[in-house]
């Protein structure tokens, strides 16, 4: 079943960049300077824990989108992609002047690729059947490092992480857009735009960086830069949150090669957080491409209007 290997890989790489920037929020009613919980975007969160403070979150998120096979403009066949995204990160924070905490991430992944395009996404997690591939396991496991570089400034926070690729084949690893090394550095800026703390302005900018090796020598750069209006309600139990992220795909094709744009996507997104104590919040968070372009899409494209994303998540400060 020739399910198009290279532009599948880069949609799948593009997804597993835009799921990791789903949102949840958390904030309580202490002054600022005692919080342990604010909003928190595509598992960052703009506070540095306190000396010995323990943050868990895990974040479950659900893509799917049709890829067309093409010769000019005439349609050859479609496919579906269907990609579900687990992660489990633990932050603890070890610094007296609480600038700086440090974190582990394990991260589970599963893809379909089925030839039959009306297929439910929800049917990444069943077996595979005759027009169907899967591919799952734990993708990769990583460290993370968090800081408020200015002493003066802590509405502005970077955070950095390096994953290891441990998927146990070499295909599996490919499917899952994890065959390479891959890190992130993030950085993040998160302020209340009225004296009630009731609005708040979030600001991301993002880089994540794939690494070429002997499995794949190619290079693939995905900046991105994300805007949200966060709205609490009821006491700071309820969060509205709309937002606009760009991201792109650019892809070195050896050691200082010129950098190609592959894509790039302007997505909208709008969730909600229940806060139901001050350090548990939950979320749910969807997304849609308002934009989408591709350059090499000659042969193969994906369909815009097929793309969907949801993202489920907990947080817990101990």
């Amino acid at each position: 079943m020739k399910l198009l290997p290279k532009t599948i890989s880069l949609g799948i790489a593009v997804c597993c960049f835009c799921s990791s920037l789903y949102a949840q929020t958390t904030s309580s009613t202490k002054p600022a300077e005692e919080e342990e919980q604010k909003f928190s975007f595509g598992n960052i969160s703009p506070v540095i824990l306190k000396k010995d403070g323990i943050e868990v979150s895990t974040t479950h998120d659900l893509s799917s989108y049709w890829i067309t096979s093409k010769f000019g403009s005439r349609i050859l066949d479609r496919y579906r992609v269907s990609r579900f995204d687990g992660n489990l990160n633990v932050q603890y924070g070890f610094a007296h002047n609480k600038r700086w905490d440090l974190g582990a991430q394990v991260k589970y992944g599963r893809v379909r690729l089925d030839e039959n395009s009306r297929s439910s996404p929800f049917k990444v997690f069943s077996a595979a059947d005759a027009t169907s591939q899967i591919y799952s396991g734990v993708s990769a496991v990583g460290l993370r490092i968090r800081t408020a570089p200015f002493e003066n400034n802590t509405a502005f926070t970077l955070q950095g992480s390096i994953l290891f690729p441990i998927a146990k084949d070499e295909l599996t690893r490919t499917a899952l857009s994890m065959d390479r090394i891959q890190t992130d550095l993030v950085g993040t800026y998160f302020k209340s735009l009225v004296d009630n703390q009731s609005l708040y302005l979030y600001l991301q900018g993002r880089y994540l960086l794939q690494l070429a090796n002997k499995e794949n020598d190619r290079t693939t750069h995905f900046p991105g830069l994300s805007v949200l209006l966060v709205k609490s309600l009821f006491d700071q139990t309820v969060f509205l949150f709309p937002g606009l992220s760009y991201l792109s795909a650019f892809q070195q094709n050896y050691a200082g090669g010129r950098w190609s744009q592959q894509s790039q996507f302007l997505m909208m997104s709008i969730g909600a957080q229940v806060q139901p104590v001050t350090n548990l919040s939950v979320f749910i968070n969807a997304q849609r491409p308002m934009i989408y372009s591709a350059k090499n899409n000659i042969y193969s494209d994906l369909v815009k209007n097929s793309y969907s994303d949801w993202a489920v998540g907990v947080r817990l400060v101990l």
